[in-house]
């Protein structure tokens, strides 16, 4: 079996996946990949790509959309979690914050966070728990008694992430948070994901459209097409990549954006995949 490159110090490796919907659409066709341990890793790709389903299948919420792991296997902080039921996986410090914040909209702020509290299995929540998410997002604290539903999307992103940080995660899986968000929340929301990575040394994959902004952030990526990956290396190394500048900065010779008609065409041409 091919190993995912970097998994010698890995919290997370995916090796050789494949992933199939109904029995019979396969999404994710030998994908691999690792999550150093306190490192933030990007996956990137266009919409269709499988990145979520890849997230999913880490996760263990396939079975809720009649997914399949049919081949490879998940490798969760050095055992194989490829069976692991999600609670399990969220006991043992892995936490998924989903596209599209999924907060409980008729809970409060502070009601949210303490349904979190479930993944803190063996003790009863403190209210140290409650203050580092606070501390990262003063925002909240000042609207903990608010009802979430009732929150801008860029507050209910800070609380999606909060609630993950509750649970005292040791692995957090970032689907799409940039989604729906203004540049200036953009960046608020992933200076803080910096900012707890560097200061509580928590293991991110991030999984993101937006590749400016993650390899920003990010110390390594992959991107993903056809649910493979068919390119990864150290953020730095793919932001100054020529395919990489081109179909995912939108950046031409020259360092010159490109317009989509442009770019529309781009799946013909990918160095890449001849």
């Amino acid at each position: 079996m091919q190993q995912a490159a970097g998994a010698a110090d890995a919290i997370l490796e995916v090796n050789n996946i494949e992933v199939v919907y109904n029995k019979v659409v396969q999404v994710l066709r030998g994908l691999s990949l690792a999550v150093p341990r306190g490192r933030i890793v990007a996956l990137l790709g266009s919409n269709g790509a499988g990145k979520s389903t890849t997230l999913k299948a880490i996760c263990g919420l396939l079975p809720l959309e009649d997914g399949e792991l049919q081949a490879g296997q998940v490798r969760y902080a050095g055992e194989d979690a490829s069976r692991l039921a999600p609670q399990q996986l969220v006991h043992r410090g892995l936490a998924h914050v989903m596209e599209g914040r999924r907060v409980f909209a008729d809970l409060t702020v502070e009601e949210n966070l303490v349904a979190a509290t479930y993944a803190l299995a063996g003790r009863k929540p403190l209210p140290r728990d409650f203050d580092a998410v606070y501390a990262y997002f003063p925002r909240l604290h000042e609207r903990r008694r608010g009802i979430a539903g009732y929150l801008s999307g860029g507050e209910q992103q800070m609380l999606a992430i909060g609630r993950a940080l509750v649970g005292e995660p040791q692995l957090v899986l970032l689907d799409e948070p940039s989604l729906g968000l203004s540049p200036l929340l953009v960046e608020e929301i992933f200076t803080i994901v910096a900012r707890i990575n560097a200061e509580r040394g928590v293991s991110m994959l991030l999984v993101e459209q937006n590749a400016s902004v993650a390899l920003a952030v990010a110390h390594q990526g992959y991107i993903m097409e056809g649910g493979r990956i068919v390119i990864d290396g150290s953020a730095q190394k793919l932001a100054a990549d020529p395919d990489v500048r081109e179909f995912y900065l939108g950046m031409g010779g020259g360092g010159q954006h490109r317009s989509f008609r442009d770019l529309k065409h781009y799946k013909r041409r990918k160095r890449w995949l001849s």
